[in-house]
């Protein structure tokens, strides 16, 4: 005998490997003999995930079985037991696409956004085909990337037909949207293919008659830039959400405190990269702003021996300007390739509960997402790479297993040092009545109110912190789901001046402004909210005007801090006295303020 059950029975060891056959024999005898109740073979089980025949799914790590693949894989393969995409479809706003026999069965042609004849590369402006006719770029030297190709193909190649890669959606749908033409594109162009993705109305283009589930953008402005300065990106990641549909950014690869646009707008999941070791990539932004990491490959940014490297596999083409040949495996990196995955297992989520909303999802994958390794820079950096590591397989779980969904509401941005604040329990799926257990997890202690309410209140520290708060919630049913909250602390630094600066007309203006900031080491930026056309402030505080006008000007600024924490406005009285100068002012006044309506952006890939 080699152990006994709880209910008392025997498990004894034939000694020799039988057939289920052979065993149910033995089984039947030893049933038939006085004094034995039951007798019956025991087998051998094991973990049921599923494999792909794809001639290189094995490379895939980001896909593995949990238990078999890398510390950094997102366990697709454990998620397709249970859902694969049927019926969601993703909007890949991107560089275009191209036909590729392992992906062109699972794309819808969407529509080419990409307004600027300039950078079109296609002969015209927006149109109904969203091919990818090349963005290299001979301003940076570079050669055409094929990445909406890349990220389309991560997201959705043909699964299990024996050659190229496996996409994430086995059973899922691409919608391919233009927005990024040569070395990038406009912001708004991308926002007007965000709301027609979702099914909105764009002026001029025709309606979209197969609105995406969850929208995928590989791309981002530079870091530090507040989506509260560009309302129509904002108003058009409103209008997606209100349709249901989830909204999904690269934070970008600039390796910075900070996030992009329009991963920094409100109501985006905000995406970091982590490689095939578990560990944040080096190229990766991390922020309070991030809301979860997924696999990118490349170098981990502790440079340790036992880091792993790898790469993501993808569909590519071998064209250095037009389309050539195409590849069923190329490589690429990044938050960009990191942002489909997670844009995927909000499909999958989608594809089992349609009616679940992008905040219940975007709980569901913060809630399920897997603590970051332990010697990983994440683990020792709190706060600055969201809720972990995005698990497909523990999100789908979490849906089939009916435990309640829940997400925590409260400030969207860092707070200031001694403020009050409110942290609530949104509690969906699950069965009423529910009870509540709050705890802080990590940061400098703070008085706790409503432990076991579904709002919890404290004030934040004086200085600058980063909290971490719990919430344990159970039904009636006594399924219980955990979610966290992080609460970033960081006090507003001032304008030290100056509140006049006078000039001459047509005599170059040039003044650094000065911050100060309650918080060592915060690094301030400034931004310009008023002032006359022709006017600028660099990031560093650098006001100028290279041809000022007479006249006296209100100039209006801010700073912030690395926390997206303001100022408040400052206003500076500029008089610019009479003097030399040159004409066409008002032609150059009209220009700069179209100008000030866009914002460039630009693919993300390492």
């Amino acid at each position: 005998m080699s152990h006994r059950l709880r209910d008392g029975a025997e498990v004894y060891s034939l000694g020799e490997a039988v057939g289920i056959e052979r065993a149910r024999e033995i089984a039947a005898r030893m049933t038939a003999e006085d004094g034995v109740e039951y007798a019956a073979p025991d087998v051998w089980v094991q973990r049921q995930s599923v494999s792909m025949n794809d001639t290189y799914f094995s490379q895939q790590w980001a896909l593995s079985a949990r238990l078999l693949g890398s510390q950094g894989t997102a366990a697709f393969s454990d998620a397709w037991r249970f859902a694969q995409g049927s019926g969601a479809v993703v909007a890949v706003i991107d560089t275009g696409i191209l036909q590729h026999d392992d992906l062109s069965t699972k794309v819808i042609n969407g529509y080419d956004f990409v307004s600027d004849f300039s950078i079109a590369g296609d002969g015209n402006g927006r149109d109904a085909d969203p091919s990818d006719p090349g963005d290299y770029c001979t301003s940076r030297n570079e050669d055409s990337s094929w990445h909406g190709l890349m990220m389309s193909s991560i997201a959705a190649a043909v699964s299990n037909n024996g050659r190229g890669i496996s996409g994430a959606l086995p059973a899922g749908r691409v919608l391919a949207v233009r927005a990024l033409g040569r070395c990038g594109g406009w912001l708004s162009d991308v926002a007007d293919a965000i709301a027609w993705s979702a099914g909105e109305a764009v002026a001029g283009v025709p309606g979209n008659s197969t609105p995406a589930s969850v929208i995928s953008l590989s791309l981002g402005s530079a870091p530090g830039l507040r989506c509260a300065d560009h309302g129509y990106l904002q108003a058009a990641v409103n209008a997606a959400i209100s349709r249901g549909v989830v909204v999904v950014a690269a934070a970008g690869n600039e390796g910075v405190e900070a996030v992009g646009l329009p991963a920094g707008c409100n109501g985006v999941i905000a995406v970091g990269a982590h490689t095939a070791s578990g560990d944040l990539a080096e190229y990766s932004n991390r922020s309070a702003r991030v809301t979860l990491t997924a696999p990118g490959g490349g170098p981990c940014i502790r440079q340790t021996t036992s880091c792993n490297t790898f790469p993501i596999a993808v569909l590519g083409d071998a064209g250095l300007r037009g389309p050539t040949i195409r590849r069923d495996l190329d490589w690429t990196g990044g938050t960009s390739a990191a942002t489909p995955y997670v844009a995927a297992a909000a499909a999958l989520l989608k594809s089992l509960n349609a009616a679940l909303t992008p905040g219940e999802i975007t709980g569901l994958l913060t809630g399920t997402a897997r603590t970051h390794p332990a010697d990983s820079y994440c683990a020792a950096m709190s706060g600055r790479c969201g809720a972990g590591m995005v698990d497909a397989d523990a999100a789908v779980n979490a849906v089939i297993s009916g435990a309640p969904v829940v997400t925590i509401s409260g400030p969207q941005t860092a707070v200031p040092g001694n403020t009050d604040v409110q942290l609530s329990a949104e509690v969906a799926f699950g069965t009423a009545p529910y009870t509540y257990t709050w705890r802080q997890v990590e940061g400098p202690a703070v008085t706790l109110t409503g432990r076991d309410a579904r709002t919890l209140s404290f004030s934040t520290p004086a200085a600058k912190s980063q909290l971490l708060f719990e919430v344990n919630v159970t039904d009636m049913n006594l399924r219980m789901t955990t979610s966290q909250r992080w609460l970033v602390v960081s006090n507003p630094p001032r304008i030290l001046g100056p509140s006049e600066l006078e000039a001459t007309k047509g005599v170059a203006l040039s003044v650094q402004l000065e911050a100060e900031d309650p918080d060592t080491g915060d690094v301030i930026s400034f931004v310009r909210n008023e002032g006359p056309s022709g006017l600028s402030v660099s990031p560093s505080g650098l006001l100028e005007w290279s041809s000022p006008r007479a006249g006296e000007w209100r100039i209006v600024v801010e700073a912030a801090d690395e926390s997206g924490v303001t100022s408040g406005p400052h206003v500076i009285t500029l008089r610019v006295s009479e003097g030399g100068g040159g004409g066409g002012a008002f032609a150059y006044g009209w220009l700069a303020l179209l100008g000030l309506a866009v914002l460039r952006a630009r693919r993300l890939q390492t």
